[in-house]
């Protein structure tokens, strides 16, 4: 098991090739920790201690310290146990739209220097949040036209007009552009714990220089951000990887609002 402290928050995570050898590492795991807890004078908060099963199977849930959930709510994003996403932009479809609200009222109040402004204090600061996580998910097309909508209220468009040049004007990324953005900053952040293809190989070929990408035996395994991350920082020329982490971000990020793109494959053709 592994044991990941951040801030005040305490996680433990087992892994296990059957339900069974999870079960018996994560309790060991946990009476290690209330023994150690214990012996500091300190307490496991048990309505606050939450246990979640990932899996592609249908397990049932374990009940260790706390009855466990299909979702938990975990530094701001729910997480469930198929890893799908379905129920955390469920709840920021909610929050979207409740500040779609705000932005008609403070449209009426407001220039559309200021309206910009409440949109990236408001409606952009929510949905970039853990991004990387999510952002790849089926589901994500629900915030996406949530932000679509937002784009309307700040250009005054009627419901159904096309927004797509409004992103451009108003300088705005669109949510897969965000998605790249922040993707392919990550690995530039976390380059030295990538491989490239020539660590994995002896013999040399044209994309040597290229990072290593595992081959997945299930589908599901290429919506984790080392899928994404690294085949869109693939796409990047040589020039643009070459550039300190500020410029880096700043380039990516300007030929993203010029582009207005509509989803993460945009990238793979345009390069």
């Amino acid at each position: 098991g592994e044991l990941i402290l951040f801030a005040d928050d305490t996680t433990l995570v087992s892994k296990g090739s059957s339900l069974k050898n999870v079960q018996e590492n994560h309790g060991e795991m946990t009476v290690q920790v209330s023994e150690w807890f214990a012996a500091n004078r300190l307490d496991v908060n048990a309505s606050k201690t939450k246990s979640l099963v990932c899996s592609l199977r249908d397990f049932p849930q374990l009940d260790l310290l706390s009855p466990s959930r299909l979702s938990i709510k975990f530094l701001g994003l729910h997480i469930d146990t198929k890893s799908n996403w379905i129920q955390h932009c469920s709840e920021l479809t909610k929050r979207c739209n409740s500040i779609l609200f705000l932005l008609r009222m403070l449209k009426q109040k407001l220039s559309i220097q200021g309206l910009r402004q409440a949109y990236f204090c408001c409606f952009h600061s929510i949905i970039n949040y853990g991004i990387i996580c999510w952002g790849h998910a089926p589901s994500s097309a629900r915030i996406f036209a949530s932000q679509r909508k937002a784009v309307r209220i700040l250009a005054d468009l009627r419901y159904k007009d096309d927004c797509s040049r409004e992103f451009k004007n108003l300088n705005i990324l669109t949510l897969p552009s965000m998605y790249i953005l922040e993707s392919v900053c990550y690995v530039k952040k976390h380059l030295k714990e990538y491989k490239s293809r020539s660590d994995v190989h002896d013999y040399n070929t044209r994309g040597s220089n290229l990072l290593a990408l595992k081959r997945n035996r299930i589908k599901v395994r290429e919506n984790a951000t080392n899928y994404w991350g690294i085949k869109l920082f693939n796409c990047l020329p040589p020039a643009v990887i070459e550039l300190e982490y500020k410029q880096f971000r700043a380039k990516i990020k300007t030929f993203l609002c010029q582009q207005s793109t509509w989803g993460p494959n945009f990238l793979l053709k345009t390069f």
